[in-house]
């Protein structure tokens, strides 16, 4: 809504509707507790201020709402679980594993069971058979600790379609971005 004055949401000439829509925004960008979220958010507004000349004071303003939301989240109902995903997300204390709440462990039988047969690697295990993978091979792969044996839903889009449909869903998913991608940097 900031990058580029707005103009990729077609808000460049209305000031006040781009600031009245980044306050929910901010709100539940605080509120998702998607660390992911957080970070694409955060390198976003840091290369704004350190690349966009005319947008810094624009950024400093949104990092300020950003803090005031944050704030505001921590002192709501709901700043308990904030406060515990930040804490989580921040601690010293923790290792790689717990701070990514078992995408690690995920990941791992995502790949053991993708890549345990060419069939599987290529066509996968079939739409909607994700968790029902997840729960059937996460005993067999070592070190695995998030929710053994139990039915998960897989916290990443290309890990899904990856256990799911294969190589060639993947690779379908990587050229429509790519070919997204291209469009947006031409325009």
């Amino acid at each position: 809504m900031t990058i580029d004055r707005g103009q990729w949401l077609a808000l460049a000439r209305n000031e006040f509707r781009k600031w009245v829509l980044l306050i929910p925004v901010a709100v539940l960008l605080v509120l998702t507790t998607s660390r992911v979220s957080w970070l694409v958010a955060g390198v976003g507004i840091a290369l704004t201020i350190l690349l966009g000349h005319q947008q810094r004071l624009q950024m400093l303003f949104v990092l300020g709402l950003v803090a005031l939301v944050t704030v505001a989240a921590l002192a709501s109902p709901f700043g308990a679980g904030v406060a515990r995903w930040v804490d989580r997300t921040f601690s010293d204390e923790l290792n790689l594993a717990r701070r990514t709440s078992g995408r690690s462990d995920q990941w791992a039988v995502a790949f053991q069971t993708a890549t345990a047969s060419w069939d599987r690697l290529l066509w996968g295990y079939g739409p909607g058979r994700g968790p029902t993978v997840y729960a059937r091979y996460s005993d067999e792969v070592a070190g695995v600790h998030y929710a053994v044996g139990q039915e998960v839903e897989l916290h990443s889009l290309f890990m899904q379609v990856w256990v799911e449909t294969g190589l060639i869903g993947l690779l379908a998913i990587l050229v429509w971005l790519f070919l997204v991608l291209t469009r947006v940097v031409a325009e």
